[in-house]
């Protein structure tokens, strides 16, 4: 579990951790050069449990980098990835645990996940739709969701720093070329939606740049099922674009209406020059306008359409306990557990 200023959501997130039902793990934190009280609360942890293994560094090195790093330090084959912000129900390592112990030829397994508030109030059920979405590079579960062999980690060849804030997604793809990748529908994860999400609290040229080549990355891989020419071994983010662009500002709205916050993006759109402005779209300058006026409408709607998706794929999935996830934008297929 990588950290970076964590608070006030760590203990929830520790905790649920260390009150799985499965005992036996390590549990390596990195804490990336927290400075809000985190690195505190994580001394504290680590002298209440030895499975705690706690490391910590002076310089913060970035998501990326911090993932790497604390993936670098298990000394296990099998990795279980957990975010600083969000819970682990209590029997997610057991149940992904068996699922990998059971069949070798897995590489990564992942669940559905409940969404929930700053107040732990659930704002979003889980989306089983999402599991038979198969359009490239996106996958059902979340990334602190995820269960996964340490040898295809270090095959696939880790985080990459290109490919920042959407590198979950870009390892995931070229994961799913070493082996298979399933997706458990029993909810076992709760991802938090927060104010306090990197999404928000970095720069948003760079968040803006990196929505851009994901965008590009998809385009590619649906073409073709490949995208390493859009990387083209660049070490750093892509280049922020020259305008804005309302998709992106719809994206940074809707995650401020899930934290429970009045999005003021619309106010950003009308406030720019025009000749900064990219294409103009109704349903995108329509959102960011109810984002601003009435975001606990439009949180309950978001969710509402959650669950109007599941009532046709529960019909599908019917009799499944998982899914299997193919990475490159193939039908994915249900399977019998």
């Amino acid at each position: 579990m990588p950290v970076r200023n964590a608070m006030p959501f760590l203990d929830a997130a520790v905790e649920s951790v260390l009150d799985q039902t499965l005992r036996d793990f390590e549990f390596v934190i990195g804490d990336d050069a927290s400075d809000d009280g985190s690195s505190e609360r994580l001394e504290y942890w680590a002298q209440r449990d030895p499975r705690i293994r706690l490391a910590r560094r002076s310089v913060a090195s970035g998501p990326v980098g911090a993932s790497n790093w604390v993936v670098a330090m298990a000394r296990t084959d099998i990795l279980a990835r957990m975010d600083a912000d969000d819970v682990a129900l209590p029997t997610r390592l057991a149940k992904q645990l068996a699922v990998l112990d059971a069949d070798p030829q897995i590489v990564l397994i992942g669940s559905l996940w409940l969404g929930i508030d700053a107040g732990d109030r659930t704002i979003r059920p889980p989306d089983y739709s999402s599991t038979l979405d198969s359009r490239p590079l996106r996958f059902p579960f979340a990334h602190g969701s995820t269960m996964i062999r340490k040898r295809a980690f270090d095959a696939a060849g880790g985080y990459r720093e290109a490919c920042a804030y959407w590198e979950d997604a870009d390892l995931f793809h070229r994961l799913g070329g070493l082996g298979r990748m399933v997706v458990l529908l029993e909810p076992l994860y709760r991802y938090r939606s927060a104010t306090t999400s990197n999404r928000l609290t970095s720069d948003r040229a760079t968040i803006a740049a990196q929505h851009a080549l994901l965008d590009r990355c998809c385009a590619a891989a649906r073409s073709d099922g490949d995208y390493e020419h859009l990387i083209d071994g660049s070490s750093g983010p892509a280049t922020p674009p020259d305008k804005l662009y309302l998709e992106d500002l719809q994206k940074r709205a809707a995650l401020q209406v899930r934290a429970g916050h009045r999005s003021d993006a619309w106010r950003e759109w009308m406030g720019i020059d025009r000749a900064r402005r990219g294409p103009f779209s109704f349903p995108h300058f329509a959102f960011l306008v109810w984002s601003g006026l009435a975001p606990r409408s439009l949180r309950w709607v978001l969710g509402a359409m959650v669950s109007v998706r599941n009532r046709s794929a529960l019909k599908q999935l019917r009799g499944m306990t998982m899914v299997e996830c193919l990475s490159g934008g193939e039908q994915r297929s249900a399977l019998q557990q």
